[in-house]
């Protein structure tokens, strides 16, 4: 079978080096499974690689020694035949005497250093990579010629459904390849209509709404492939309006990844079951719940435990590390509709000496590749300049009050301001303001926020009785929950 040991090692001892922090980010962007690697060792050692940047840690040949020297060897190995065989595969039984480590299994971690050692030019990184993925597409195809190969040998079909065992085959194998492809007029409209006819019939046609009926409007749905900008000043709600469209989406059933960079979970999760149980946010924090509020936050929690939400609160997180920790997630199991970031300018850039420009513009345009290649919307939040605050009257933000880059004014297929009107002690106004949209109009709406609750609506509910009170209760002097 076609591989090359000398071009693995080039590719894991610049990773392995840890000198090199976009290498990673780089490897990752075009390798998809550790099968990519003949040597087994090397497969063992990407998978640490993966593990170690999935979870927002440096990698070098130290991390990942004694990652692997805390991992059981039967346990590597079974995950290893899981991804060459599939879930059912059969799995070897091992002899006490390999119930040992990986590491140790692997030849300590002389084997790891012995592979950071490795010359190999970090200028190659890329050209390396893309020939190490050739060489893995050509074994499958080998593989796959041969089953049909013996197919041919040992069925009794005929001709015409061999050819199209043969034909299914390597269209599959096609989807996994990143080529750019030329589409005729036709192909063109018969995906279009497809898409016209899957609106027409009530589906969203992969998009994901919001669930605000006024941005919806202007929208229509934030588009798969699309960026989504949500930008504000402190203060005016944009943590509080993200996770009133991931509520939305998740009782439709839509699955959300969300990248929460400056929130706790917990305390995210507190602000979503606030809005859900109608229960006072600052009553919920300071467990001084009455048995009806306990018994109402009892059952928002059971509902909310069973939403197709993900959330990582890492803060510590790179623009590589997350587009590495999204594309695998999604090539794992594609249930994800939506992913959130929250918020953009705590995203770190690839490089330690980037400048605030350099860096806004590289996550910028790594979000904007993100969602063409994925096909899933992006929802980014993102802080506004000082400018809409500047004079007597704070003015309505227009597009130049994006912070940092006009990368973000470019990229985003849609920009939504928000901005506070006023309002009383029971609803802050806030003002939403599409101030660019690729595909509709742009245009305002209005929202209502709820302090108390974290409700985000566009007319105020009615309740009543002692839990309206306490919903509505102004906020303590310097206080600001959003």
């Amino acid at each position: 079978m076609p591989s090359n040991k000398e071009l693995e090692s080039a590719v894991l001892s610049v990773i392995l080096d840890g000198r090199h922090r976009q290498a990673v980010h780089t490897a990752r962007a075009s390798i998809t499974t550790p099968l990519a690697f003949h040597e087994r060792n090397n497969r063992i050692v990407w998978i640490a690689i993966c593990d170690l940047d999935d979870h927002g840690h440096a990698v070098d040949a130290g991390s990942v020694a004694e990652l692997l020297s805390r991992q059981k060897f039967h346990d590597t190995i079974t995950r290893l035949k899981r991804l060459e065989f599939g879930e059912r595969a059969s799995i070897p039984k091992f002899d006490d005497g390999y119930d040992d480590s990986t590491l140790a299994q692997l030849g300590g971690f002389a084997v790891v250093s012995d592979m950071a050692a490795a010359f190999a030019p970090a200028g190659s990184l890329p050209r390396n990579v893309l020939l190490l993925v050739d060489l893995y597409g050509k074994r499958v195809l080998i593989t796959k010629l041969r089953e049909i190969a013996d197919k041919a040998e040992l069925t009794t079909d005929g001709m015409p459904a061999l050819l199209d065992v043969a034909g299914q085959a390597i269209l599959e194998m096609g989807r996994g390849v990143n080529t750019s492809q030329l589409y005729t007029a036709k192909q063109v409209w018969d995906e279009t209509a497809a898409q016209m006819l899957d609106k027409a019939n009530g589906g969203e046609a992969g998009g994901v709404k919001t669930g605000i009926s006024g941005m919806d409007a202007l929208l229509t749905q934030m588009r798969n492939g699309g960026l989504y900008l949500l930008a504000a000043r402190p203060g005016c709600g944009k943590t509080s309006v993200a996770l009133s469209i991931c509520m939305n989406a998740c009782m439709r059933g839509d699955g959300v990844l969300m990248f929460s960079l400056e929130v706790d979970r917990t305390d995210l999760n507190k602000k979503v079951i606030s809005s859900l149980a109608s229960v006072d946010f600052r009553d919920m924090d300071a467990g001084r719940l009455t048995r009806e509020d306990q018994a109402a936050v009892d059952a928002a929690g059971a509902e909310f435990a069973k939403w197709p939400l993900q959330i990582m609160d890492n803060s510590d997180l790179t623009i590589g590390a997350l587009r590495s920790i999204v594309k695998r997630r999604i090539l794992e199991k594609d249930d994800v509709k939506l992913i959130v970031i929250d918020h953009m300018g705590l995203l770190m850039g690839s490089k330690k000496d980037q400048n605030e420009y350099e860096k806004v513009t590289e996550i910028s345009r790594t979000l904007k590749v993100m969602c063409r290649e994925l096909r899933k919307p992006i929802l980014c939040l993102s802080q506004m300049s000082r400018d809409s605050e500047k004079g007597d009257t704070p003015r309505k933000p227009r597009l130049s009050d994006l912070r940092s880059s006009g990368a973000l004014e470019q990229d985003a297929d849609a920009v939504v301001f928000l901005h506070r009107e006023g309002g009383d002690d029971a609803y802050r106004d806030i003002s939403v303001h599409v101030a660019k949209n690729r595909f509709g109009p742009t245009g305002q709406t209005s929202l209502k926020f709820s302090p108390a609750t974290m409700t985000i609506g566009e007319d105020a509910p009615i309740r009543s009785g002692e839990r309206f009170e306490k919903m509505n209760s102004e906020p303590r002097p310097g206080e600001d929950l959003f």
